[in-house]
């Protein structure tokens, strides 16, 4: 071959990989909304839209703006203030009122326009328009800027400490439009519909809003200010168009006379003859289109979709299912978190329309969008390839304590709102999840439900749901709710579902009743199915609940999840390389196929099941457990053995323990070297077990859910998480841990020596420190054993009560150890001991339940995480 040829080919691929990666690169990042995709979400001709993505001038704590992409996630949590300006001619300025479309921001948005305030909103994700008042807009130059930061601490922690939650997000998240209407404009629509065999009725309410009506000029004639004794009339026409575009639909049209700055409802009933169903298989798509004219012009339109169809709840040969357009539909669903690498939730369309495609190849027919309200184009999408949406509030394992404040109830009632506002006309929103985990046995959580389920009713069409973790099932109080789902996230759930499902069944008489599940991997993990960590057992997981959910006869289940996300808090419960990591996805966070997606499908679909291999996987006790066990049994051999009176000061300390201090009182000196070496002994034998218990309980959701309360630093639990996963490092920090205390309490006797007579040195106190928490070294066989001990039922509740009675046994010692070596009465040694801890322990949960919540959420651990 000619070297030119080579040289050519070789530039070809070059060029061809640069081009892929380029691609790649672009399909990674953020792009703004096309001109297409904006007129899906903003279906207009009239009316002006800008698009304010781009950069603006992020300001923090009051110091120099900086350059900054919106929608963008802020890198920090801090208050921040978002500010840009923009353009406005002379002609637009007057002949227009003008809005600003708010996508999704979070937390809480102070709006200003031109230095002024205008408006602060919880944002909480759920798209919002704010109109601009007149009087702030002028002709040229105009600033707006965005001031975002935290509703309050309380709803902070609330939203963190869901079990799962997602990497809290702060900032202007999502699109940012500035529309202009004519000053008479349709603000909202709000459909119903009854069926028939022959057709449809629709019913449409169109809430008509008006700006300064001296302002309104007729659209035919831009620069003659309509007289003043017309000002207030203008004609609303509703129509109903099908998917060609043809309308089959007329409505009566309104008259209606006009206030400024008012709002007035214009009602309709439209009768549209044979219509073509809406349906996760056929989502055939209407619009319905309102028009307000003025003096016979147009001045604005605004059109949404419809789907006709219906949905309800009835009783099917297995129990009550939930029926659409008169066939029962099992729910096949995933959970959604919009959450991707690098953008992390400020995806753009191209991100949602992958995914909806990838769900539209899995099978499901239902999407539960988790941790956040939905984007207005990903409902778009959903809509047109049908896919029924689930909308969950923010009311995720929040304590009946403050489940019953105000601050609370208002903030989820004020999410209730704006979400039926948002997404309620959308054909493909099945229903609205009101909580997840909450106590139902709790009057707090019976008045939640019953207020927000009047809240949600008085404007939504959509069904009511709730989540209750399964232990609860016998408790569920099924008031007003149209489907419950259960939820199975642990192997002790998974186990009892038989029992959990015969027990709901015996209370829910009305209600559809459902499942959730969903594993986590270790997302390299590919050992085969015996490993619970792998991707095959989490398919085999799946698979097991799927079909034990249909044998149950219940309505359907929803997979947690479709995606890996990015969790608020750190996991202990997998292994990997990045500890926020939330791997329960069918597909990884690039969106990559797991074994489980594929056991997904064939499920749905009826397919022949992927092949899942077993392999080797040993469950046994770490090496170095064992090889740390027997070094200490032979350093504690060669203390005894070189030295009798090693041996003697250890008979004494336990059989005779007064005489043992007396002498460390009378100066009679024990071997500072012998009691150094003991102290690292006793160290690492409470090392070795606190080892062995943080590796035996790394996998379990309960123990990471009290760990993540008890330990509200990040970094520090971080720590923890891999010390779990790393038996040498445990056993090596867990020791020097243990050997500090020692030192600890030390540092504590010599201080309180000051107050006594005698002459007390830190040897003395270090002696006390050490020789009383001689015991600690009958935990050695425990340590070497307690992985398997913990993994038998007959040994796992004795062990822990041994190594708790040896600790209060320790504690004893040290104080009578104190009292003879201090020569001061037992009683008030015992009360200045037992008073110092009950005052340390009380400070500390003081501290924590004032950071977080601790005082709420242990006793919601304790009746609703382990039920």
């Amino acid at each position: 071959m000619p070297l030119s040829t080579r040289f050519l080919r070789l530039a070809i691929l070059i060029l061809a990989f640069c081009a892929t990666s380029q691609l790649d690169a672009e399909f990674r990042d953020y792009a703004p909304l096309s001109k297409s995709q904006l007129s899906q979400l903003m279906p207009s001709a009239s009316r002006t839209v800008i698009d304010l993505t781009g950069t603006w001038q992020r300001t923090v704590n009051d110091g120099q703006p900086e350059p900054f992409q919106i929608p963008n996630e802020a890198p920090d949590n801090d208050k921040s203030v978002y500010s840009r300006e923009f353009l406005i001619d002379a002609n637009a300025a007057a002949r227009k009122s003008w809005h600003l479309v708010f996508f999704g921001v979070t937390d809480e948005v102070d709006i200003r326009i031109n230095g002024r305030s205008i408006q602060r909103h919880p944002g909480g994700m759920a798209p919002f328009t704010f109109r601009i008042p007149d009087r702030l807009i002028r002709a040229g130059v105009n600033s707006i800027e965005l001031e975002v930061g935290s509703t309050s601490t309380r709803t902070t922690i609330t939203l963190q400490n869901a079990r799962h939650a997602v990497k809290p997000r702060l900032g202007v998240i999502r699109e940012v439009l500035l529309v202009g209407t004519a000053h008479a404009w349709t603000s909202a629509i709000r459909t119903t519909q009854s069926i028939s065999s022959s057709g449809a009725t629709l019913a449409v309410e169109a809430t008509v809003t008006s700006g300064p009506l001296e302002r309104l000029i007729a659209a035919s004639d831009a620069a003659q200010q309509v007289p003043g004794a017309n000002r207030g009339t203008v004609v609303v026409e509703a129509n109903v168009l099908n998917p060609s575009g043809t309308v089959v639909g007329r409505g009566n049209p309104v008259t209606l006379t006009l206030e400024s700055s008012r709002n007035v409802a214009a009602q309709f009933l439209i009768p549209v003859p044979q219509v073509e169903r809406w349906s996760s298989k056929t989502p055939t798509l209407y619009t319905v289109e309102l028009r307000i004219l003025h003096h016979g012009a147009l001045i604005d339109d605004m059109r949404a979709n419809i789907g006709f169809r219906s949905v309800r709840i009835a009783s099917g040969k297995q129990g009550r299912q939930i029926v659409v357009n008169d066939t029962v539909m099992p729910v096949y669903a995933v959970d959604y978190i919009e959450d991707r690498p690098i953008v992390g939730a400020s995806m753009a369309a191209r991100h949602y329309e992958h995914d909806v495609r990838q769900m539209k190849t899995l099978g499901v027919n239902t999407v539960r969008v988790r941790y956040g309200a939905p984007h207005p184009y990903f409902m778009n999408l959903c809509d047109r390839y049908g896919l029924f949406v689930i909308v969950d509030l923010p009311a995720s394992d929040i304590p009946e304590s403050l489940l019953a404040l105000d601050e609370t109830t208002a903030r989820l009632r004020n999410a209730a709102d704006r979400v039926t506002m948002a997404y309620d006309s959308h054909p493909s929103t099945l229903a609205y999840n009101v909580s997840d985990g909450l106590d139902e046995r709790s009057p707090a959580t019976r008045d939640y439900h019953e207020l927000i389920g009047v809240e949600i009713r008085k404007r939504g069409t959509a069904l009511l749901c709730k989540t209750i973790p399964s232990g609860l099932a016998a408790h569920i109080s099924e008031g007003g709710f149209d489907f419950i789902f259960l939820r199975y996230l642990t192997p002790s759930d998974r186990a009892n579902f038989a029992t959990s499902v015969e027990q709901a069944q015996r209370v829910v008489t009305r209600a559809a009743l459902l499942s959730t599940f969903g594993v986590a991997v270790s997302p390299d993990n590919n050992q085969g199915f015996s490993d619970p960590l792998s991707r095959q057992a989490q398919a085999l997981v799946i698979r097991d609940m799927a079909k034990s959910t249909t044998d149950a006869g219940l309505a359907g289940y929803s997979i947690m999840a479709f995606n890996d996300y990015r969790r608020a808090r750190p996991t202990m419960n997998i292994e990997s390389e990045d500890p926020y990591l939330a791997s329960y996805g069918l597909v990884d966070q690039w969106r990559q196929r797991r074994v489980a997606f594929d056991m997904v499908v064939s499920i749905i679909n009826d397919e022949k099941e992927p092949l899942l291999q077993a392999r080797e996987f040993s469950d046994d006790t770490p090496l170095v457990f064992i090889t740390t066990g027997l070094l200490l049994a032979l350093t504690l051999l060669f203390l005894g053995n070189r030295s009798r009176r090693f041996r003697e000061y250890v008979i004494r300390s336990i059989v005779r323990p007064y005489n043992f201090y007396a002498d460390i009182r009378d100066q009679r000196i024990l071997s500072a070297v012998q009691t150094t070496l003991l102290g690292g002994v006793i160290a690492a034998c409470v090392g070795l077990v606190i080892a062995s218990l943080l590796y035996f309980v790394r996998t379990s959701e309960l123990v990471e859910y009290v760990l993540l309360l008890l330990i509200p630093s990040n970094g520090l639990y971080e720590l923890v998480r891999s010390i779990a996963w790393n038996p040498a490092m445990a056993v090596t920090v867990m020791s020097l841990v243990a050997f500090t205390v020692m030192i600890a309490v030390s540092v504590v006797l010599r201080v309180g020596a000051l107050f006594v007579r005698n002459r007390i040195f830190f040897r003395d106190a270090l002696t006390i420190s050490v020789w009383s928490s001689l015991p600690f070294v009958m935990l050695l066989p425990i340590g070497v054993a307690l992985y398997q001990a913990l993994s038998a039922a007959a040994l796992s509740v004795w062990v822990p009560i041994a190594v708790v009675g040896l600790i209060v046994w320790v504690f004893l010692r040290i104080l009578k150890a104190t009292s003879v070596v201090f020569d001061v009465a037992p009683t008030i040694v015992y009360s200045i001991g037992i008073g110092l801890v009950v005052v340390c322990l009380a400070t500390g949960i003081w501290i924590y339940d004032a950071s977080n919540e601790l005082l709420s959420y242990l006793p919601h651990f304790l009746s609703v995480v382990t039920s």
